[in-house]
């Protein structure tokens, strides 16, 4: 048996409350497990830690979170590290001290390469964990692994929902020989007015009710969709295909009495290019001088807004806040959206540790664009080619025509024209989302984006409005790789010239620095 390795941690965890509960945390730092700093942290709500929460007021002293600030590369013993610390486990002294050993994390926390430990025995923690789900069935490791972090995604608010509140919807299928579901039902699933009014004071959303909520239950993962004619029924509805493992059986399993709002419709999320969208676009035949135009309104904007109160409150019209002449207020907002060009990156120092610099991105805000989830059509009435979709707006636009791609997008295909239904009956409370049809096929059913793009600005109308878009799920590897595009070196120039217009939109990176300092 290896050792563990050893952490001394001081009895300063701050007491669990009705909304907040801090864990203990450790980073370590490089490939040496004596080199790392702790500390508290507060705790994601997950349908496994609000679980343990019910059960056992105490469990925060139980749990540790662990990360890891090292870049994961096969050059190195950094990977070898995190493996090893996972198998030896951790100990800890102070308040519940004791062997903590590897719990789980989800697939977010793997990207930022965290995840939790806790103080149980490897039979406790398997015990707990098949409360929730017969993961043993499945015998593929990462699928296994994904459901398992199905436990960990964080939300924000919980809805208490009984048995008798959740009921099922079959899959929409395909016609002739197709047995499996339609991919874009995949995951989507059915709500009732009824129960958007139930959650939008957990949401303190005034009006409009949310028309999409992305949702976490046990076994089940996925979008709803609001459908007024979802009456005395369940409240919510599942398709089969939202499922991602079996639940034990109820003698062995027990009922979990709530479900997690990960994410919800909203008015006010803006849609803004980024390098790879202004060259998929331009590709597509969009002007680049019309892009260019766009990043220069802007930056001229971004630049004005805390001396000019006009500036000021079309900026904050645009991104759906109040009108304010508070230059704090504003100050801030125009540093948030500066901050947000400066992308991190690494590059090798003399040591051969990574070390963070600043780089400047594309980033362009489009004011006649959101984004937006995408949901399956709720009463099958859009023909091909059409969607529905009715952004929250000061001033209704009149448009036919809208830009469509996932958000965020990979492929120049992917790029979609859709015509907007005239249908109005029904459709009409369906606000801030996009409404795809799930009787006919289209491009995006198996992108796998639960979000996307949505743009009403006639001039980011690609010339080229029919293109085919990329086959992500295909089985042969080809189909992925092989693209009927290229990324053209005019374009290639054009896009570099709109970013060091972006790296200059102080006149020059030290006085960009100097301009973030100032409005601290």
């Amino acid at each position: 048996m290896a050792y563990a390795v050893c952490i001394s941690f001081q009895d300063n965890i701050a007491p669990p409350t009705d909304d907040e509960v801090y864990i203990k945390y450790v980073e370590f730092n490089g490939e040496d497990e004596t080199q790392y700093k702790k500390g508290i942290e507060k705790l994601d709500k997950t349908l496994l830690f609000e679980h343990m929460r019910q059960k056992d007021p105490s469990f925060p002293e139980k749990l540790i979170a662990v990360s890891f600030n090292t870049k994961l590369t096969e050059k190195n013993k950094k990977k070898t590290f995190c493996e090893d610390v996972l198998k030896r486990g951790i100990y800890c002294d102070g308040s519940n001290s004791g062997w903590y050993r590897f719990l789980g994390h989800s697939d977010s926390h793997l990207w930022e390469r965290k995840c939790y430990f806790m103080n149980a025995s490897d039979t406790e923690i398997h015990d707990l964990l098949a409360r929730f789900g017969d993961f043993a069935k499945t015998t593929n490791v990462r699928k296994r692994a994904s459901e398992i972090g199905s436990l960990f995604v964080p939300f924000e608010h919980l809805v208490k929902l009984s048995e008798d509140d959740i009921g099922e919807e079959p899959d929409v299928k395909g016609r002739f020989f197709e047995k499996m579901p339609r991919p874009f039902t995949n995951g989507r699933g059915f709500m009732s007015p009824g129960f958007t009014l139930k959650v939008r004071p957990k949401l303190g959303v005034d009006h409009p009710a949310p028309s999409a909520l992305q949702v976490s239950n046990q076994g089940l993962q996925g979008i709803l969709v609001v459908r007024e004619t979802l009456m005395n029924v369940s409240l919510v509805q599942f398709r089969k295909s939202m499922r991602l493992f079996s639940t034990p059986s109820k003698k062995d399993s027990e009922a979990i009495p709530f479900i997690g709002i990960v994410d919800h419709s909203a008015s006010d999320v803006n849609g803004y290019l980024d390098s790879r969208l202004v060259m998929f676009l331009a590709i597509r035949g969009v002007s680049i001088n019309y892009l260019r135009s766009l990043q220069n309104g802007y930056l001229t904007l971004l630049k004005s807004m805390c001396t000019n109160s006009a500036s000021g409150n079309y900026f904050c019209q645009l991104t759906g806040r109040k009108a304010t002449t508070e230059r704090e207020v504003l100050a801030s907002l125009q540093r948030g959206e500066v901050e947000k060009m400066l992308a991190q990156s690494f590059e090798n120092a003399n040591n051969g540790e990574p070390q963070r610099r600043r780089a400047v991105r594309t980033r362009i805000l489009v004011p006649k664009a959101r984004v937006v989830f995408g949901v399956g059509d709720p009463y099958g009435k859009l023909k091909k080619g059409e969607c529905y979709f009715k952004p929250t707006l000061q001033n209704d636009e009149e448009f036919e025509e809208l830009v469509v791609c996932p958000d965020p997008c990979y492929h120049p295909g992917d790029i979609q024209v859709l015509k907007l239904s005239q249908e109005r009956l029904d459709y009409e409370n369906l606000k801030d989302c996009l409404v795809l049809p799930v009787n006919h096929r289209h491009a995006f059913e198996n992108s796998g984006a639960s979000k996307f793009f949505v743009s009403w600005d006639q001039d980011l109308i690609p010339k080229q409005k029919r293109d085919t878009p990329c086959r992500y799920q295909s089985k042969r590897f080809k189909d992925v790789t092989t693209t009927t595009h290229d990324p053209y070196s005019k374009e290639c120039t054009k896009l570099s010239k709109m970013n060091h217009q972006a790296a200059n939109l102080m006149t020059n990176s030290d006085d960009l620095s100097k301009e973030l300092e100032r409005l601290k």
